[in-house]
């Protein structure tokens, strides 16, 4: 059923569509205390997969990939803007970032 939303030759990208959902889940609950690193950690896996979108423009219709394009971006935007209200990291923090 998923591979009707997609061009055949991409027929591939459900699978990193499905396993996007947890990979954001798995910053907030490994890093719980430490909000720099799930920011951060959530602005790489947006950004992979926003670059795999447009890598390989998987929808069937042209104007879906242009606006799975422009949310994406805003959303990778929006995480990122968000870094300027983080207060300022401690040792611990530093602590836990060297050892991840």
């Amino acid at each position: 059923v998923t591979n009707a939303r997609f061009r055949l030759d991409a027929w591939w990208f459900g699978v990193p569509l499905l396993i996007r959902g947890p990979l954001l889940n798995l910053p907030v609950v490994l890093a719980t205390d430490y909000p720099p690193i799930q920011v951060v950690s959530i602005a790489i896996i947006l950004t992979v997969m926003m670059l795999m979108q447009m890598l390989a423009w998987p929808w069937k219709v042209p104007l879906l990939n242009l606006t799975d394009c422009v949310i994406s971006f805003s959303i990778v935007l929006l995480v990122t803007t968000a870094t300027l209200f983080l207060q300022t990291v401690g040792d611990t923090m530093y602590a836990f970032a060297h050892a991840v």
